[in-house]
């Protein structure tokens, strides 16, 4: 199972949704054989580390300078949150309407075939 978060550090719901999903990365990265990957919309790692830091995340990140990536996958804002299951197939996805908690997206990863 994959899980791609779309974000900002300087985004308050980021800053809220961020260690809900450092939380689900420590209980299922090996477990479940999640995948999981932060990608920033226009914000280079010299911002994002300082950030990680501070707060204890360890989840791998991957800094983009401009919104080429995030634009492929939506313009509905961040947090975004895209669920894979095995074959790629698009699972669940999460704006920042209406953001999951741990124990939401623990058992859409489950459900996705993360068992």
């Amino acid at each position: 199972v994959s899980l791609l978060a779309f974000f900002d550090t300087q985004c308050p719901d980021c800053q809220h949704e961020l260690p809900v999903l450092q939380t689900v990365y420590d209980a299922h990265r090996v477990a479940d054989d999640l995948s999981l990957l932060c990608i920033s919309r226009a914000q280079l790692a010299d911002e994002i580390a300082p950030f990680w830091a501070a707060h204890g995340l360890t989840m791998p990140y991957s800094a983009q300078a401009d919104r080429t990536v995030y634009d492929a996958f939506t313009d509905e804002g961040i947090p975004f949150v895209v669920i894979a299951r095995p074959d790629g197939v698009i699972y669940s996805t999460y704006t920042w309407l209406a953001m999951p908690d741990s124990a939401q997206l623990s058992a859409d990863i489950i459900a996705a075939g993360g068992m």
